[in-house]
């Protein structure tokens, strides 16, 4: 399982360095790092990602927006 993990953090991150404003590549590479309990990393993934919805004019009140709220809002908690 490890290796599997390794492996998805080393693709997402390449093709991060190519689409660094992707926010869907953001939202996944967040939901591989949580799914391993790496919760600060989940956390700056999800940020990104809502950043950059919100930097091409996606509404606040979008589901998608809302979804990364509330992912950050329940890691943040479990991060306390």
């Amino acid at each position: 399982r490890l290796g599997k993990y390794s492996d998805a953090v080393s693709f997402m991150f390449r093709e991060i360095m190519k689409y660094p404003t992707n926010d869907l590549l953001w939202v996944t590479f967040g939901l591989i790092h949580e799914s391993e309990n790496q919760i600060q990393s989940a956390l700056k993934c999800f940020t990104t990602a809502r950043h950059h919805m919100v930097k091409q004019g996606i509404n606040n009140n979008n589901h998608n927006v809302r979804f990364l709220d509330e992912k950050i809002r329940q890691l943040e908690d479990t991060n306390k």
